[in-house]
């Protein structure tokens, strides 16, 4: 018998949508038709004020949601049949590619932020160009049979813009407490460029008011992030790799391992909480029942390459992977879930052999994935001892960027880190001429 679960208003109105974005929004294309023939227009529910309000929250607090840009579009990365779409224009598989593909996404979206939202301008050239990209994307897609670029995988890319930002700020050192009509204009911000790129109203999660839009993004980053974080899949490690390489030089104080710890320390995957307010660690409720779960399960069934749905993505537990043979041979370090080890299960290797063949593992023994209940009080799981497996250099790194963003709550570390990231982003201008 599915269970009972108790939700509020706006949990209910961020589950709906989100069924909906999973089982409607996947089966309708990003645009149709010529790039010539795109309906290009301001929605109807345009407020110039708030847009620029939210205009405002950005660069109030750059240095952090540049952060924020850089570690969720790494996770938007993370997502395997939207990673095999991206490899297949080829234009980000080399540190040189993916360099000039980065670049023009922060410039594409810093014209956003700092030009009005009128017929001719930078802003509205730019978002027409992103719009009309996508378009060919998913049509080339098509044609060589990968899929296409869906409504949903469109309206996520917000995720990947202003997700962590709004719900993850403590950890990027954004100014957040006090501030609901700043933030709230920072998520309309955002309905208006899904918008523009294409999101219909219906699947544009940024179109809810602000705390259904926080609940929505914290779905996501349970039911979808948290798991495919830990996809090391050999297309996504390259594509990772020729990303940082291709823009270490734009990146000071940064490493590759360090990157990726960053990232996963943003999203709050297990093991990752170095220099966090573990007051602010959470999860969010179980939100779906397990005929929900089913049912979206059951739509994956049938269509190819989504396997690893099935298998390890939406589901009531969080799952840790443990690939036995990237093991640190130092039995004294504490894993991700030593804590609760008497409540959590490990699933064998052979009912994942999905994830197994996504992986590119060689033996059954390599892979181990513990089982995480809802049950669980989540600060129970939550520990620094991913951090402690780095290397020194690598452990100095994630300290002072930790240290930065800690440091950005206050004016003078504020202004330090504005002017790195102004520093920053001359030097893109430069590279970008």
């Amino acid at each position: 018998m599915d269970q009972e679960l108790q939700l509020t208003e706006d949990e209910k109105l961020a589950k709906d949508f989100m069924m909906k974005l999973i089982l409607e929004g996947s089966t309708i294309e990003c645009d149709t038709g010529e790039a010539s023939e795109i309906k290009f227009e301001r929605p109807s529910w345009y407020d110039d004020v708030k847009f620029k309000r939210g205009q405002k929250y950005f660069h109030d607090n750059k240095f952090g949601i540049m952060n924020s840009n850089l570690f969720g579009l790494l996770s938007v990365l993370a997502e395997p049949k939207g990673l095999n779409i991206l490899i297949s224009t080829g234009r980000s598989s080399t540190p040189a590619t993916a360099r000039k593909r980065y670049v023009s996404t922060v410039f594409h979206m810093l014209s956003w932020y700092e030009n009005d939202l009128v017929p001719n301008s930078k802003s509205w050239k730019s978002l027409l160009m992103v719009r009309k990209m996508h378009l060919l994307a998913s049509t080339q897609a098509k044609a060589k049979k990968i899929g296409m670029i869906s409504q949903t995988e469109i309206a996520m890319t917000a995720f990947g813009f202003m997700a962590y930002a709004l719900t993850r700020p403590h950890t990027l050192g954004i100014r957040y407490k006090n501030l609901r009509e700043d933030r709230d204009a920072f998520v309309f911000f955002w309905a208006v460029i899904c918008a523009m790129l294409g999101v219909k109203d219906e699947f544009n999660m940024c179109k809810h008011k602000l705390e259904v839009v926080e609940i929505i993004c914290e779905i996501s980053r349970r039911y979808i992030f948290l798991q495919i974080l830990q996809l090391e899949t050999p297309e996504f490690m390259q594509m990772a790799r020729a990303f940082y390489e291709g823009q270490k030089e734009f990146l000071p104080i940064l490493s590759f391992d360090a990157m990726m710890f960053l990232n996963r320390r943003t999203a709050g995957l297990p093991g990752y909480q170095y220099k966090v307010d573990m007051k602010m660690e959470s999860l969010c409720k179980t939100i779906f029942t397990d005929n929900e779960l089913n049912q979206i399960h059951s739509y994956f069934k049938a269509r190819e390459g989504y396997e690893y749905i099935r298998e390890f993505v939406l589901d009531n537990n969080i799952k840790l992977i443990d690939i036995r043979r990237n093991r640190n041979s130092n039995n004294n370090i504490e894993t991700p879930t030593e804590n609760v080890k008497s409540s959590s299960n490990v699933i064998e290797f052979e009912s994942l052999t999905a994830l197994h063949k996504l992986l590119g593992l060689d033996h059954p023994s390599e892979l181990q994935v513990t089982v995480i209940s809802p049950s669980i009080d989540w600060k129970q799981v939550c520990n620094n001892s991913q951090y402690k497996k780095l290397p020194l250099r690598d452990r100095i790194i994630v300290y002072l960027r930790c240290e930065a963003f800690e440091g950005n709550y206050k004016c003078l570390g504020h202004f330090i880190n504005e002017q790195l990231t102004k520093f920053i982003l001359n030097k893109m201008k430069k590279y970008n001429k």
